[in-house]
């Protein structure tokens, strides 16, 4: 019976032989992508060769593949629908049939290359082990330890705040030789610092590909993105409305992700580390009020009136200008990001209300594919592990 199977399969044409075992091969990947042993190895001893091997021939130009593609992938799909629904009233005509069938095969090898990517360089990836420093929970930290990391983020902040360059509107800027507010000078300084956690995270070593600026940075801003992770060209990208002092901590995050690190939590605590471990006062400075924003957040939602007694008295105070620098766009930025916004919505006739809830649909409908939560809020809890038995 077996062997009459394979001579059947071999008998099917070339295309279809090819459709089957992929979808075979990507059934079996799925499958292993639930067991976090396989995952480990996969993105330990081959996804940092397609990582480096990729993102070095999309990552020699300033322009994003990745927007292209998804406007191309776009109209791909719906010129597909078209095609298909003609065809069931044109069907008896053989050379539009002819035509569509082509046509729809390219589609259907199309969908199988993306639903490949994918599966390689994001659901495998996400099935690895997560970050563990100890074996400690979210509950065996008490107030006065989360306070204690507070201050001691407070502390670094304040500090630094005296020690970065502003411009004439008083926001944190890095003053580059070439004048340029994405310079080679920080991106080499943002590489160096991830390399530097490589001996302690050795996923992190290897070729960074020049983080891109997205020409659709409207469309992030309404959204909430700052930064985005393309895995079918294996970029790096952020938005152009960005506040630069928050450009350091956003690209070593999305270089995180480059490197297989998938859960957000994870990426902005190893964002955190590479920035904090830099020779750079700015980039320093990134990594510190990031942190500071997710950990005082947590603070605040948890407090007690006997905790908010505690923060009063042995809470250090926070510099006014760290508290400015936390928002993500600066005064100038948000009114360049506005009259986009305005501009998109005069063209297009879409509110600012639909992007936001197409964002939000996004956002779901990934998290759900992944069956992941958008867990951001435990930054705090890895760097509770982390200056465990350092700071209490």
């Amino acid at each position: 019976m077996l062997k009459k199977a394979l001579n059947k399969f071999k008998s099917l044409s070339f295309y279809t032989r090819g459709v089957i075992i992929t979808i075979f091969l990507l059934l079996v990947l799925n499958i292993a992508a639930r067991i976090p042993a396989f995952c480990d190895f996969y993105t330990d001893h081959f996804f940092w060769f397609a990582s480096a091997s990729y993102s070095r021939i999309t990552g020699h130009t300033s322009i994003s593949f990745g927007e292209p593609a998804i406007v191309l992938a776009a109209l791909f799909v719906l010129a597909s629908l078209v095609i298909a629904v003609i065809l069931i009233f044109l069907r008896k005509k053989e050379k539009y049939r002819h035509f569509a069938v082509k046509w729809l095969k390219c589609f259907l090898a199309f969908l199988l290359l993306v639903l490949a990517l994918m599966t390689l360089n994001c659901s495998i990836p996400y099935g690895c082990s997560k970050i563990d420093i100890n074996d400690k929970k979210p509950e065996d930290y008490t107030f006065e330890q989360l306070l204690s990391l507070r201050n001691y983020l407070v502390k670094n902040c304040n500090e630094l705040c005296e020690k970065v360059e502003r411009d004439e509107n008083g926001d944190a800027v890095f003053r580059a030789e070439d004048g340029q507010k994405v310079s080679k000078e920080l991106i080499k300084e943002l590489k160096k610092a991830m390399h530097g956690l490589s001996e302690e995270f050795p996923r992190l070593s290897g070729y960074c590909p020049r983080p891109k600026g997205l020409k659709a940075s409207v469309i992030m801003y309404e959204t909430g993105l700052i930064g985005i992770y393309f895995p079918f060209t294996m970029e790096s990208n952020y938005s152009t409305y960005l506040a630069q002092v928050h450009f350091p901590a956003t690209v070593c995050h999305e270089y995180s992700h480059l490197k297989g690190y998938m859960f957000e939590d994870e990426a902005n605590f190893l964002a955190f580390l590479a920035c904090m471990q830099s020779d750079n006062d700015f980039v320093r400075y990134s990594g510190f009020i990031n942190a500071l924003d997710y950990v005082e957040g947590d603070l605040f939602a948890a407090h007690s009136i006997k905790d908010a007694k505690l923060l009063l008295k042995y809470g250090l105070e926070v510099d006014d200008r760290v508290y400015d620098d936390m928002a993500t766009y600066t005064e100038k930025a948000k009114e360049k990001a506005d009259k986009a916004v305005s501009f998109v919505e005069e063209k297009t006739g879409i509110s600012e209300q639909q992007m936001d809830k197409a964002g939000d649909k996004f956002t779901n409908a990934y998290a759900d594919y992944y069956n992941v939560e958008l867990n951001y809020g435990e930054v705090t809890y890895r760097l509770l592990q982390y200056y465990d038995g350092k700071l209490y």
